[in-house]
């Protein structure tokens, strides 16, 4: 009956110690005799029992030094983290000290050379510019006459050829098959060439200021040409100056400069002319104020005749303003090593 589960109940409650090492093993049944027997309320709950409260104290403890060391272990993660980071930064920092310093040895070698190379170059420069300026004319003519006329020496094709073509060149006697295919139009002014010259200039040139037709195979030397071969319609001047001249100033690029200066001026107007009215003549006197030298010339004009090649001697001025000009050099052949057998010239200066 309901009366003896309740004594039975309360007397399981009022013996409750006896339990005691079965506590864990009865835990279900205390469970099931508070649910049944509600008078029984000396009986102690769960929580409430000293071995689990023992236990949870026990766990709470565990809890505490595992949460502890999880910082611990934490904060010694994050220290060596924070370690490894600062030595990367040093190393890093040494490493770019390093390059700094390569970068630094670099530039001050490429300096180094840099001022070398500017120094080699200008004394190159100013050795070129005393060559230049200082070098020696060498002449292959002495007694040659400073104008003279060849007449009908073209027929009407090679006229009609020799007015179009604008291709021109410079070449060796070694390039002279090569500059031949090229320089077809050309060719014909090459069939009274000179046997003794070695290097040839073969163009068209448009051009109204003087020129002394002068090669250099390389930077010191200096070499007349030995004739000048003018096919065109139009009048040429030419001025051949003394032998004194040409010997001292004739390798001077800036004396001739100067000279060509004095050209443009002369007195190609005057009077005293002599000659034929295909040639004229005359002997001119030029002084120079600033150095008080005076210097002989023997000046020409010309008026070709149609269809007369002009020859003139290799080492004097020409001014011509449209010709087609041939311009063959006596040069030595240990001279010309270093040359190309052939290249390609345009009309201009």
């Amino acid at each position: 009956s309901s009366d003896k589960q309740l004594a039975f109940c309360e007397r399981i409650c009022t013996k409750k110690s006896e339990f005691a090492l079965l506590w864990t093993a009865t835990r279900p049944i205390i469970a099931i005799l508070q649910s049944i027997c509600p008078r029984c309320t000396a009986l102690p709950t769960l929580s409430a029992h000293p071995h689990n409260t023992e236990h949870n104290s026990r766990r709470e403890h565990a809890i505490a030094a595992m949460g502890a060391r999880k910082r611990e272990k934490a904060q010694e993660k994050k220290a060596n983290t924070r370690k490894k980071q600062a030595d990367y930064e040093r190393r890093r920092d040494a490493y770019n000290a390093k390059r700094r310093q390569a970068g630094m040895s670099v530039l001050r070698g490429l300096h180094r050379i840099f001022l070398v190379i500017l120094a080699v170059g200008l004394m190159m420069r100013f050795a070129r510019f005393k060559l230049e300026n200082n070098e020696k004319l060498t002449r292959t003519t002495s007694n040659e006459t400073l104008v003279t006329i060849r007449r009908d020496v073209f027929g009407v094709a090679v006229r009609a050829s020799l007015d179009t073509c604008a291709v021109g060149g410079s070449f060796t006697s070694k390039g002279l098959t090569e500059a031949r295919s090229k320089l077809k139009c050309l060719w014909p002014l090459m069939s009274n060439r000179d046997p003794n010259a070695t290097y040839f200039v073969l163009r068209r040139r448009t051009c109204e200021a003087w020129r002394l037709a002068v090669f250099r195979p390389v930077v010191g030397q200096a070499y007349a040409a030995h004739s000048i071969d003018i096919w065109s319609g139009d009048n040429v001047s030419a001025a051949l100056l003394d032998e004194k001249w040409l010997n001292d100033k004739g390798g001077q690029r800036q004396a001739r400069e100067d000279l060509v200066k004095s050209l443009d001026a002369a007195p190609f107007s005057e009077g005293g002319w002599k000659g034929s009215a295909e040639i004229l003549q005359r002997a001119a006197h030029f002084r120079r104020r600033d150095d008080d030298s005076s210097f002989l010339a023997s000046l020409a004009k010309v008026s070709p005749p149609e269809n007369s090649l002009v020859r003139l001697r290799g080492d004097s001025f020409y001014r011509v303003s449209d010709a087609v000009v041939l311009e063959q050099y006596r040069v030595p052949e240990r001279s010309l090593r270093r040359v190309d057998h052939w290249r390609e010239e345009t009309n201009v200066c």
